[in-house]
């Protein structure tokens, strides 16, 4: 029973884990893009 709840919290850990750093590679790109396509446009004119 011990060994079974180990193996379920460790999928859990990895699962938040992972949602985790799909959401902070998500996020990343998106914070990098706005600034970019901000300055952008007056710098053309």
């Amino acid at each position: 029973m011990r060994a079974f709840a180990a193996v379920v919290l460790g999928i859990a850990l990895a699962v938040g884990a992972a949602f985790a750093v799909a959401a902070f590679a998500v996020a990343d790109p998106g914070t990098v893009h706005k600034p970019l396509q901000v300055t952008s446009p007056p710098a053309r004119p």
